[in-house]
């Protein structure tokens, strides 16, 4: 496809190819409290597990991003520990998924055995399902406080499958919301991701997917925020500057300038100097002395309305 460019206010802007047979449904706002959402729930899970395990767990947040779920299932290796979950009040059931060799190696760390060093290419058998069970209903106990943040729902665990193929909670061309997040179970590193139906979600959320900005963080997180903003503020530089008087000049006067020359300036020493912040004036005073230096004092804040 074609990109064409085009010019605005000095900058160019370069067109993107939009696919009208997967309309993007994710709009800014609603990617920012997915963030939090993925956040909130790489560190629950990060504790959880640590403490579940009794080993170094680490979760990190990756990729949020819209996806058919075709597509999703395609990426999916074979066998895999693929989670079908209940999402209630969600319409559409969703998917957990977890590399295979980590979930093993979790679930040999808890029967007492060593890390799986190598590739595993199998199924699970009877008694790893029903230990990988109680794993991944850890997992979905943080993953339904971190949600509880955009919706409450209830997460449950329905079944178990390895072959990407018996997956099909949704239909193939359907739009479903991916949330990747990278594992590490000791020395081991792998993925762990979250298939959730766009559309059953925007739905419960009254179209909050496409709809604007709500704020998800507590009291506390707001304050915290709030605190850090300050701080970066107050350690900002501004440059401060006192507008002492402007003369006009004409070019062949400013030609003719030579160093050591002086102008007389047309302020009087009473009058109301300006005083600017950056390009744009804020304050007047007035010019006085202060431990043998020239110094400005300030006499007056502008209002709004009377700021350049």
């Amino acid at each position: 496809m074609s990109v064409f460019t085009m010019v605005r206010k000095g900058k160019e802007l370069k067109v993107q190819s939009y696919d009208f047979s997967r309309p993007i449904q994710l709009s800014k706002g609603f990617e920012r409290n997915l963030s939090m959402v993925a956040e909130s729930f790489a560190k629950l899970v990060t504790l959880s597990l640590s403490s579940y395990l009794r080993m170094p767990i680490g979760v990190k947040s990756g990729e949020i991003k819209q996806v058919l779920f075709e597509e999703y299932t395609a990426a999916i290796a074979n066998p895999s520990c693929i989670n079908l979950i209940g999402l209630a009040p969600l319409k559409v059931p969703g998917i957990l998924e977890i590399d295979l060799s980590l979930i093993l190696t979790m679930i040999e760390k808890l029967l007492g055995g060593h890390y799986l060093g190598q590739d595993i290419n199998r199924e699970f058998t009877s008694i790893e399902n029903r230990i990988s069970r109680l794993i991944v209903s850890k997992i979905l106990e943080d993953m339904q406080e971190a949600l509880s943040r955009m919706l409450k729902v209830d997460a449950t665990l329905t079944a178990i499958e390895h072959n990407p193929d018996f997956t099909y909670v949704m239909g193939a061309r359907d739009s479903c919301l991916l949330m990747d997040f990278d594992l590490e179970v000791g020395e081991y590193q792998g993925k762990l991701n979250i298939c959730i139906s766009l559309s059953s979600l925007d739905a419960e959320l009254g179209g909050d997917g496409s709809a604007g900005f709500r704020d998800l963080r507590s009291k506390e997180e707001k304050d915290h925020d709030m605190e850090r903003l300050q701080g970066v503020v107050e350690d900002t530089p501004v440059e401060l500057i006192a507008e002492i008087g402007r003369m006009p000049l004409n070019l062949d006067q400013v030609k003719n300038l030579a160093p050591g020359q002086t102008f007389r300036l047309p302020t009087l020493k009473q009058e109301l100097l300006k005083v600017f912040i950056g390009d744009r004036q804020l304050y007047e005073g007035k010019m006085g002395r202060m431990y043998r230096k020239s110094a400005i004092k300030i006499n007056r804040i502008l209002p709004p309305k009377l700021q350049d």
